[in-house]
């Protein structure tokens, strides 16, 4: 599917101009990334990408296309016409063409041939005759040097194989390998001659001429080939210290370079979405096309008005070293800096740490650290051979990017001056917080919405990142001012979901949170003894050392001495195998007992999709009965938040449980054993009965589990009783489930423990629980398997919000979320409870422009069609693609035009059942993405009721979009206030979206006016005083309000409007489309959840 919103197509790199000869290496490391370097040789004008603006990177190149290039970048003249205006060589029989590049080259001493007159044009480039052409461009090359090795070895003397990821040199180049070499040979110094001893100098290289003379400042002189070519005349070296982005009073992004002067920030890559840690306050190399000292008179960030232009900009390159704890990474001792290895004598080397905005003279910056800092630094890095990190208190968590400066400081203070190499060193702490999301009420929009904050002190305290306001649970508000950060907050790193303590480092300037390590939550356990010297204490029979040393005593009272029978007694935070902070839970507490469990789920059609693949698919991979990947057995899961099923795996199903040592004993690896089964091999009787145990807990009917681990993705899991009791929490509700919508309590429940139902109840331990509009219900027909959630309070199956069913077992009862499995149940009225039709098992796509199909032989020797690019309007994507039987009825079906809604059944039936606007009619596909959704909203039809059994739909005109209200009576007493809406755009023109300007298409019938500018927010005139009707977004968005070019009034008003969508490089070239929409949507607990799709036709 297209995406929406405008593309510039980048014009990035294809070594060849004519598309001969496509050469295939198959050589190329998957994992070797040369887009950056294509890139630069693409502003640069060497490389022309085609006219989609592929890069092509795996495609092989050419001889005669390696000598054009070379041709290019030796000269500076990239213009292709100039390199093949005679055709043929007049050194190489064999050329036909670009015979003047290749003539070129020759002539420059880079290429010979192959002997006897031949060139060999469109044989495969080589890796090694690559480093010859490299080595002897950049004028290395010596009379002894022996092809090819000396002049590999050279190449890699001059690293110009330091990134390329390969080790044949005897194997054909990529594109992608090939201007990697290209980009490294221009950024190398050209080879210069020592005058006294007439050597060749390497880069890195201190002739005699400079040991003599050179402390005078007048070394001998290096320039890179970039330079030498031409490609800058010029170069600046300076800092950046500002950015201020464009507004209605400046219309370009500027930087300012130290000493003032202002750049177009486009010019050097940055953008304001560019991180200002990533380049404020470090030092650039601008190389400009003309002198240096007439840029400045030249130059306008407006490119229409400047005389002069950057043509690269070059920054410094760090090396990032990050120490996490004990791991010895960064280490500063009497002697010396060590980072990686590396070491930095603290005799020979001048230091200077920096840390992002500290210097309050400009803000937002990297600026040399204070005194203090410098402290702070050497204290939370000394490193002692023996102890390891040895002072108290010290913060070893964070990262260090450093580069050397060679001679960057001249010690005037003694005599002779000395000179030094300094290593610049930019630190970023990292500090130990809690991270949490706060959902709670954002007064700029009077809508909930989530707040991120930590937390330094363990939980007792949180502040949001940006503001570092306050925030608690109840906390009614949080304004514009305090809150605007947190809620846009960027997470980078390590994965973290609320609750996590985290070693951090939060940048306010780009409000951006990386997470360097995740330590998890909270561990609940039994602390069973403790050391007398309090330094370590045994905790479900593992040993902690303690951050901080305890007093035995206090240990034994708060902790030992409240020990009870299977009950923890501790909660605990242990980092690097220390524990950091604890406290004792309470005797009347029942938090972190037992297990977590997770509610899965084997039904083929469930995984099946999941795992995007059609049920037959999914039966036919099966193996031994299960679904094996890489992970482990796959199953879905499902989201307890979301309430939508996900790919979950588990990596075994444990079981024999000792409860005196809470441990599993055993532990089945159900995949593997699948494998070794679907091999035709028998398993002895023992395994046999744990692999048919272990996958009767996979397809448990009511989906509830135990989680005893999780790692890398994959659980172990358990059956939630063991040996007669439970290890997973639970409670019971004698009478299902009864909702009073007034007062928003629920009937009793019984007290969530590991406690047996019996001894609970004896006890009395019941209360009503208190739900809201967003409490997520899941209900689990314990005899049916039928898996049912929505959100909040409502049943069309009576007044009295009782769930229909028996008594239940409840694993968690909220305001948050209701967890509850039905002894028993009605298939039919839990799907329905649930918003989900009871009968369906439907699957529906729509054709595109782009479906094809292919004929093939399947195992069984028959011809199928594969069908591709379907869009499945259940998924809201590509689907997989779809197999069907060989027949005319097939074929016939498939000749449908783009837009023609193909219905797939159970059985891999598939049938037309219209075309789009079936879209208007139907609420099965509705249904397939909420759940909830009661009605369609169908175009009026004339009928004046809409609401009422004459008319079935409320229409699109009685749909009102203000902002902060939305409803779909057409009055402001509509019971909806807050729209939650998807729109899915499916266009079924051919348009190619890089010749044509979607974002800018507009009603060519109707002039923008001044009445309609006020009655329309997002109104806008276009330069010919038509009204603007931008198309925007993906192929799916979400959207909370009016959206401009997705889904607001204006676009719902002028729906029947023919829509004109310019060209890209002509506005007088245009395509005509129209643009409808149908949808469906419901009303309850005062939102509005909508659904729409926009079709955009011919």
């Amino acid at each position: 599917m297209r995406n929406f919103k405008k593309f510039l197509a980048l014009v990035m790199a294809t070594l060849m101009i004519l598309s001969a000869a496509v050469i295939t290496t198959g050589a190329a490391d998957s994992k070797a990334d040369y887009t950056e370097a294509a890139q630069h040789l693409v502003a640069l004008k060497i490389m022309k990408g085609d006219e989609k603006g592929n890069l092509m990177l795996e495609n092989g190149v050419t001889r005669y296309q390696a000598a054009l290039f070379f041709a290019q970048t030796l000269s500076g003249e990239t213009r292709v016409e100039v390199w093949n205006a005679e055709k043929t060589s007049t050194v190489f029989k064999d050329v036909t063409a670009y015979g003047t590049a290749i003539d070129y080259v020759q002539g420059a001493g880079i290429v010979a041939g192959r002997g006897n007159g031949v060139f060999g044009p469109d044989d495969a480039i080589t890796y090694q005759d690559m480093l010859v052409m490299a080595v002897r461009a950049l004028g290395y090359e010596t009379a002894d040097m022996k092809y090819p090795y000396g002049y590999i070895l050279a190449a890699k003397k001059l690293n110009l194989t330091d990134n390329v990821e390969k080790v044949d040199f005897k194997a054909a180049l990529t594109r992608g390998e090939t201007s990697q070499i290209i980009w490294d040979m221009l950024n190398t110094k050209v080879a210069v001659v020592d005058p006294l001893s007439d050597k060749i100098l390497y880069p890195d290289d201190t002739g005699l001429t400079d040991a003599l003379i050179g402390k005078d400042g007048k070394k001998i002189p290096r320039k890179t080939l970039l330079e030498q070519s031409g490609y800058a005349s010029g170069k600046i070296d300076s800092m950046i210290v500002d950015f201020k982005a464009a507004d209605k009073n400046n219309e370009f992004d500027v930087v300012t370079l130290e000493g003032g002067l202002e750049i177009n920030a486009a010019d050097l890559g940055i953008t304001a979405k560019t991180p200002k840690i990533s380049y404020m306050g470090l030092p650039v190399s601008l190389l400009i096309d003309c002198a240096t000292e007439d840029f400045e008179g030249k130059y306008n960030v407006d490119p229409a008005e400047s005389k002069a232009k950057v043509v690269y900009a070059d920054y410094e390159t760090y090396t990032t070293v990050e120490n996490l704890g004990k791991a010895g990474n960064i280490r500063v001792d009497s002697k010396a800096l060590t980072l990686n290895g590396a070491k930095f004598s603290l005799d020979k080397y001048v230091f200077d740490l920096k840390l992002f905005d500290t210097d309050k003279s400009f803000a937002d910056a990297w600026s040399s650290a204070t005194s203090a800092e410098n402290n702070e630094f050497l204290k939370n890095f000394h490193y002692d051979a023996k102890k390891g990190y040895d002072v108290d208190g010290a913060n070893t968590y964070g990262k260090v990017a450093y580069r050397v400066i060679e001679d960057g400081y001249t010690d005037t203070t003694v005599t002779p001056n000395k000179t030094y190499d300094v290593v610049e060193l930019l630190y970023t702490p990292y500090v130990l917080g809690q991270y949490k999301v706060f959902n709670t009420k954002d007064a700029t929009t009077s809508k909930n919405a989530d707040f991120a904050a930590y937390s330094a002190n363990y939980g007792e305290t949180y502040k949001l990142f940006g503001s570092n306001a306050t925030i608690t649970d109840k906390t009614a508000s949080v304004s514009r001012k305090n809150g605007e950060a947190a809620k846009a907050v960027t997470v980078e790193g390590e994965t973290v979901k609320s609750g996590d303590f985290v070693y951090y480092a939060y940048n306010d300037a780009d409000n951006i949170l990386t997470v360097a390590l995740n330590c998890g939550n909270f561990q609940t356990g039994r602390l069973t003894s403790v050391a007398s010297n309090g330094e370590t204490v045994k905790i479900s029979g593992t040993t902690y050392k303690m951050a901080a040393a305890v007093k035995p005593e206090d240990i034994k009272k708060d902790y030992i001495g409240k020990l009870e029978v299977g009950k923890d007694n501790v909660k605990f935070l242990a980092i690097d195998g220390k524990i950091v902070k604890m406290s004792p839970i309470s005797k009347d507490s029942t938090t972190g007992d037992g297990y977590d469990y997770a509610i899965i789920s084997t039904d083929a059609e469930t995984v099946a999709s999941v795992l995007d693949l059609t049920e037959d698919q999914y039966n036919a991979a099966l193996k031994a009965g299960v679904y094996v990947a890489d992970k482990g057995v796959a199953v879905a899961v499902l989201d307890k938040t979301t309430g939508e099923w996900e790919v979950g795996y588990i990596s075994g199903v444990a079981s024999d449980y000792n409860a005196t040592k809470e441990v599993f004993n055993v532990t089945t690896d159900v995949a593997s054993m699948a494998s070794f089964k679907d091999m035709g091999l028998t398993l002895d009787p023992a395994k046999e009965k744990a692999f048919t145990d272990a996958k009767a807990i996979l397809d448990t009917q009511d989906h509830i589990v135990a989680v005893v681990s999780e790692k890398d993705g994959a659980m172990v899991v358990a059956d939630k009783m063991q040996g007669g009791s439970k290890i997973v929490a639970s409670g019971r509700g004698e009478n299902g489930l009864t909702l009073t919508s007034a007062a928003k309590v629920t009937s009793y429940i019984y007290e969530i423990s590991l406690d047996d139902d019996a001894a609970i109840m004896a006890a009395d331990k019941k209360q009503r629980k208190t739900y809201t509009d967003t409490t997520r219900f899941i209900a689990i027909g314990g005899d049916t398997g039928v898996v049912a959630t929505r959100v909040g309070a409502y049943s069309p199956l009576g007044d009295s919000n009782k769930f229909i069913g028996t008594a239940a077992t409840f694993y968690a009862a909220s305001s948050d979320l209701f967890v509850f499995v039905l002894d028993k149940s009605d298939k039919d009225n839990l799907e329905t409870w649930s918003g989900k039709s009871a009968t369906t098992t439907a699957n529906y796509f729509m054709v595109m422009p782009n479906t094809t199909y292919d004929i093939e032989e399947n195992a069984d020797g028959k011809f199928v069609l594969v069908v591709k690019d379907l869009f499945d309007l259940k998924t809201l994507k590509t689907a997989a693609d779809q197999t069907i039987e060989y027949t005319d009825a097939n074929l016939k079906l498939l000749a449908n035009a783009a837009g023609t809604i193909l219905k797939r059944d159970a059985k891999n039936v598939f049938a037309a059942v219209g075309d789009y606007t079936k879209l208007g009619t139907t609420l099965d596909i509705y249904k397939a993405l909420v759940a909830g959704i009661k009605t369609s909203m169908n175009l009026c039809d004339g009928k004046k009721n809409h609401g009422g059994k004459d008319g079935n739909a409320i229409c699109f005109d009685h749909l009102v979009m203000n902002g902060e209200f939305v409803g779909f009576d057409g009055t402001e007493n509509a019971n909806a206030t807050y729209l939650k809406a998807k729109v899915i755009t499916l266009d079924l023109t051919d348009i190619d979206t890089a010749d044509y300007d979607y974002s800018a298409a507009y009603l060519a019938g109707v002039k923008y006016t001044e009445a309609i500018g006020k009655k329309y927010d997002y109104a806008a005139e276009t330069d010919k005083g038509d009204l603007a009707f931008p198309i925007n977004g993906d192929v799916v968005e979400d959207i909370t309000a009016e959206t401009e070019g997705v889904l607001n009034q204006m676009m719902v008003d002028f729906r029947n409007a023919t829509v004109t969508i310019p060209s890209v490089d002509d506005d007088s070239v245009v395509e005509t489309v129209n643009v409808y929409y149908f949808g469906a949507k419901t009303e309850a607990s005062g939102v509005a959840t909508t659904i729409v799709f926009r079709v955009i036709t011919k």
